[in-house]
């Protein structure tokens, strides 16, 4: 059986899955996450002398475009309480 592709039905269905194409775009690019703030943290680490604390945020629920990694000076901290 052969199908034919002709006619106003078939250039319509043409330009419906050219238009949805078009509309998802993976050139999006989203929300960038806060630099100096902690948010769903994933892991965490001290360094061997102690002072500083690094912290990796995961992207769990997809509200920034991003993971990151902030580096917390625990001395500047304890300073400050």
């Amino acid at each position: 059986m052969r199908l034919r592709a002709s006619g106003p039905w078939a250039a319509a269905a043409v330009l419906a899955v050219l238009a949805a194409g078009a509309g998802c775009s993976l050139n999006q690019e989203g929300v960038p996450p806060p630099a100096n703030d902690i948010f769903f943290p994933s892991a965490t680490l001290v360094d061997s002398t102690g002072r500083f604390l690094f912290v990796t945020n995961s992207n769990s629920d997809l509200r920034y475009n991003d993971g990151t990694l902030v580096v917390v000076d625990l001395q500047k901290t304890a300073a400050d309480r």
